[in-house]
């Protein structure tokens, strides 16, 4: 890693066929057939991020002439790998696929490339036996992102102090890769920053709450940071609120750069978070497949950019969503 710098109508037989799937939806661009059809597995349409994520994906893809066949994982790897049989018994043209878990999909990913649908990823990695079925990626670099956060913590506690990961999902290749960045980068840093616990919020804030609570219960305030995303960020926030700590407010990086961490940095709260944006996410990942599609070549990895926000720079941008 280089050094890191701051600034960085489907028709409705098709609808009836595949409803039994959970979290299946189709987006109309007109009349429809399988060689005008993008299927777009999402792992999510419930979160923030994946909502505006889904959002721009499809605007990009009905502004470009394609149709999409959009079915969603809710964050259930098994889900997904049925998805991808689906879009295959559909003769669609290409796949874009989140995946939920690096290592969930080589089944899926064999028998696209056999029936010969070009497959691409958006927002999280997989593994290296899948990659080498997958013709392009395109998202945030989780790890830079981990990377980053651990960068901001060291800086502001002097490299001294105690730190809680709050992390995303187990066996989430996100959350993977933003943790494993978090804590090669303190390494490379020869920084004395100790993780004393790790706890799972599944991206959502009342859970990180109650995992909170029972850390802030043990530690209280021998806590000196908190990594965490923006989701989960202000149940740990909430939590210290409530317990009733008068000692220093650790300082809290989240990843995402939404409105609300903002608006934490602005007021204390927050002391920064590593903005990515959901909408250039999901149109990136559209445009990476339509270059595939159009046979334009296109590099494997294509990150999109990721910025350190904190009191610094907070009233120069916009958040993400």
């Amino acid at each position: 890693m280089n050094r890191i710098r701051r600034s960085i109508a489907v028709p409705a037989a098709v609808a009836i066929a595949v409803a039994a799937l959970a979290g299946c939806s189709s987006n109309d661009s007109g009349g429809v057939s399988a060689a005008s059809t993008i299927c777009f597995i999402t792992g999510t349409d419930s979160v923030a991020y994946g909502v505006q994520l889904n959002s721009g994906f499809n605007k990009a893809a009905k502004a470009a002439g394609y149709d999409v066949l959009q079915i969603t994982q809710n964050f259930d790897p098994q889900k997904g790998a049925d998805a991808l049989n689906t879009c295959i018994s559909r003769d669609v043209k290409g796949i874009v696929l989140w995946p939920v878990d690096p290592h969930a999909y080589l089944a899926g990913l064999t028998a696209a490339s056999a029936a010969n649908i070009p497959v691409t990823i958006v927002n999280s990695p997989v593994d290296a036996k899948s990659a080498k079925l997958v013709k392009a990626a395109s998202g945030p670099d989780n790890r830079k992102e981990g990377a980053l956060a651990a960068e901001a913590l060291n800086t502001a506690l002097k490299g001294k102090g105690n730190i809680l990961v709050i992390e995303g999902q187990p066996g989430n290749g996100t959350t993977v890769d933003r943790t494993g960045g978090f804590m090669t980068e303190l390494k490379s840093l020869g920084s004395s920053l100790k993780v004393i616990d790790t706890v799972t919020s599944n991206f959502d804030a009342q859970t990180a709450l109650v995992a909170s609570r029972d850390v802030i219960t043990r530690y209280g305030a021998d806590i000196n940071g908190v990594f965490a995303d923006d989701q989960s960020a202000p149940g740990f926030i909430q939590a210290w609120k409530e317990s009733g700590q008068t000692g220093a407010v650790p300082l809290v990086v989240g990843i995402g750069g939404q409105q609300d961490a903002f608006a934490a940095i602005k007021s204390g709260a927050m002391f920064a978070t590593i903005l990515q944006s959901p909408i250039i996410d999901g149109q990136q990942g559209f445009a990476i497949m339509e270059k595939v599609l159009k046979n334009t070549k296109v590099t494997y990895d294509n990150p999109i950019e990721v910025t350190v926000v904190d009191k610094t720079n907070v009233d120069s941008l916009k958040p993400a969503f």
